[in-house]
């Protein structure tokens, strides 16, 4: 869970390097549409999901318990 991701490149970093399952959330709808952009890009949709939320909204909008880190 990368919270605060911009746009995305820790959760590319970790997708692409170490090859994790990522889902990074953002409140700025413009770098989460550039970050699915890169992840479309670089071929890592499949590990990385990019969710346009306020962090506060987590417990409401995520899956709970889905998080190893």
């Amino acid at each position: 869970l990368d919270v605060g991701c911009g746009f995305g490149g820790s959760s590319l970093w970790l997708a692409e390097n170490l090859g994790c399952r990522v889902t990074g959330i953002d409140i700025n709808p413009t770098e989460i549409a550039a970050a699915r952009e890169e992840a479309r890009r670089r071929g890592l949709a499949d590990r990385v999901r990019f969710v346009e939320m306020d962090y506060r909204q987590m417990d409401q909008r995520l899956e709970r318990d889905a998080f190893s880190v």
